[in-house]
């Protein structure tokens, strides 16, 4: 019994010595209140620092407390300092929460259209215009790397001898900047199905866009770029033989390019 319990008191020892050295870290603010947590950035102007529910703080050295009574306590070395992440001001008190765990994009874009060729000749392609416009839901900092990945659906046409063929396309999406800036270049790829309207039959679709991109909040960003996109479909042909009109249905890829806008939210 004596050595069950010599056990177990040291494995209360060492439970409390764990949970005390994880926060171990306290600052003390002018107001009276006491924050715990670990802090994650320190230098002569800010203190930024991280509670138990992991929500992040940043206080100016301004409105601790200072003199007798320690601004910074660290009975334990505190984790290794860390840049700011970039919209981050330094010696402005704010609260800087994680980013949110969903977002949403609306992106309009437009330009021309071609299909390839038909019979009888093959060689020749017809040309048109194309706009569209889709509404995106994901995340948009996976990896802390502010990557946005989700799916998207949206309409889209393209307008050939001046009647539209509409679809609307649902897609998984992703957005890649390629630096971590507030003005960064970014890919932007989907992927998916097209769903005809007014009869037509749809296909696969898919498009590429690359650009440049301005973060103007932590989770809101503009984005411009040109791109690229096609929209499998069956449509419609006319052939004239010995001067009779036959009209039949083929599978056709239709190719947009052009220019594309996105606000993030």
């Amino acid at each position: 019994m004596t050595r069950f319990r010599k056990i177990l008191s040291l494995i209360c020892l060492l439970w409390m010595v764990g949970t005390g050295s994880v926060w171990a870290d306290v600052i003390r603010l002018k107001s009276g209140k006491t924050i715990e947590g670990t802090i994650l950035f320190e230098d002569a102007e800010v203190v930024v620092i991280r509670d138990a529910t992991g929500a992040r703080y940043q206080y100016p050295k301004s409105e601790l407390v200072v003199g007798d009574d320690e601004a910074i306590s660290t009975p334990e070395k505190s984790a290794s300092p860390r840049a700011l992440d970039p919209d981050e001001e330094p010696g402005v008190a704010k609260e800087v929460a994680s980013s949110r765990k969903v977002s949403m994009g609306i992106s309009a874009y437009g330009g021309a259209m071609v299909m390839p060729g038909q019979m009888p000749d093959p060689t020749t392609p017809q040309w048109g215009g194309h706009a569209g416009s889709e509404v995106m839901v994901g995340t948009s900092d996976l990896f802390r790397r502010r990557i946005f990945l989700g799916g998207s659906v949206g309409y889209q046409a393209y307008i050939i001898e001046g009647k539209p063929l509409s679809f609307i396309p649902i897609k998984l999406r992703a957005e890649v900047p390629l630096m971590l800036a507030k003005h960064a270049p970014m890919l932007a790829m989907g992927v998916g199905y097209g769903i005809g309207l007014q009869g037509t039959k749809g296909g696969l679709c898919a498009d590429v866009t690359f650009g440049w991109r301005y973060a103007f909040s932590r989770n809101g960003s503009f984005f411009l770029g040109a791109f690229a996109d096609f929209q499998g479909a069956e449509v419609k042909l006319t052939e004239t033989v010995s001067d009779k009109q036959y009209i039949s249905r083929a599978y056709r890829n239709l190719c947009g390019m052009g220019a594309k806008m996105a606000v993030f939210f």
